[in-house]
């Protein structure tokens, strides 16, 4: 018989090993579970939210998130969900309004304030959400959404040249964040307010494969650059570029997002390399993109390119 631990244990290994989707039968079958307490039901309902908010399934995340709001009470992070899936439905005012709440509770927490001066720009009051975006800089220069939302706001408020001093001091400190130099190239083509909101969502960046950038080329850029940051011999980069070049050659998807796919590329050189410490969660971390994200490119390189452990298409030098 399923017990609530069997199952929470079940959805853990599997978030773990990145199969979020595979979690999600487990995680409705916890909730429907006779006598299960309120601990495990407010469990289930944000694993769920956060599961279906990184797949894009608005409504249903949002239903998910109000319920352990309904549940749990105020809690700082999950209304910072709720109000992000409001603000992705269009539902700025509404999602203003829970935003504003999780900040009254956490004042000093950056992913509440770049989602507030987020929805703050969503709904043009630029001034105000330049006041958030330099506060969350003046305490934490690392977070580079503060970066991108402050050169938004002075966009919105026709500062052109402020904006463009920030994205370019950004794109310094932040060489494998693409959306700062996406936003830079953006700058110089806008003529018209509407066009700023370009860059401001992962799926408006997927671009076009077949534009100047060279998107087939992007990805495995960046993790060719990130292998050597974290100490990878010289085997495994060449072992990266034969899978991105086999993908390239065969693969059914189309690149899009450049980090989600580096990311991917790199998860998949880890576990070639033996290399358990990197985690998807970490990569997801390192690239600012999410890890249900590296978790759908690993698989799909795994999947198309038939990659197993070990696998010495990919595993030896191409000159040994």
């Amino acid at each position: 018989m399923e017990t609530a631990k069997w199952l929470k244990d079940k959805v853990t290994s599997l978030i773990e090993s990145g199969g979020f989707e595979e979690a999600v039968p487990y995680l409705e079958r916890l909730l429907l579970l006779p006598g299960t307490n309120p601990y495990d039901v407010c469990f289930a309902h944000f694993t769920l939210g956060e599961i279906h908010f990184d797949a894009g399934r608005w409504f249903r995340a949002q239903k998910h998130f109000q319920k352990v709001v309904d549940i749990g009470g105020d809690d700082p992070f999950a209304l910072l969900l709720l109000g992000q899936v409001y603000c992705a439905q269009g539902k700025y005012h509404k999602g203003r309004e829970i935003l504003e709440k999780a900040w009254s509770l956490k004042p000093n927490d950056p992913a509440i304030d770049v989602s507030l001066g987020t929805c703050l720009c969503l709904q043009t009051e630029f001034n105000e959400a330049e006041e958030i975006f330099r506060r969350v800089i003046s305490r934490d220069n690392s977070v580079h959404e503060a970066h991108l939302g402050l050169a938004q706001s002075l966009m919105g408020q026709h500062r052109w040249d402020e904006a463009r001093k920030v994205l370019e001091a950004a794109r310094e400190r932040f060489p494998l964040v693409l959306v700062i130099r996406q936003a830079l190239k953006d700058l110089e083509k806008i003529d018209k307010l509407e066009d700023f909101y370009n860059w401001i969502t992962e799926e408006d960046m997927e671009g076009d494969p077949n534009d100047s950038d060279d998107w087939d080329i992007l990805p495995i850029k960046l993790a060719r650059t990130a292998l050597v940051e974290m100490q990878f011999p010289p085997e495994a980069i060449e072992s990266a570029d034969r899978i991105w070049e086999d993908y390239l050659r065969i693969g059914a998807s189309v690149p899009r997002v450049p980090e989600v796919w580096a990311a991917g590329i790199m998860y998949t050189v880890a576990r070639l390399y033996d290399r358990p410490e990197i985690s998807q969660s970490e990569l997801a971390r390192k690239f600012e993109v999410s890890a249900g994200g590296v978790s759908r490119v690993f698989r799909t390189l795994s999947d198309e390119l038939k990659i197993r452990k070990g696998d010495p298409r990919y595993r030896r030098s191409k000159h040994s």
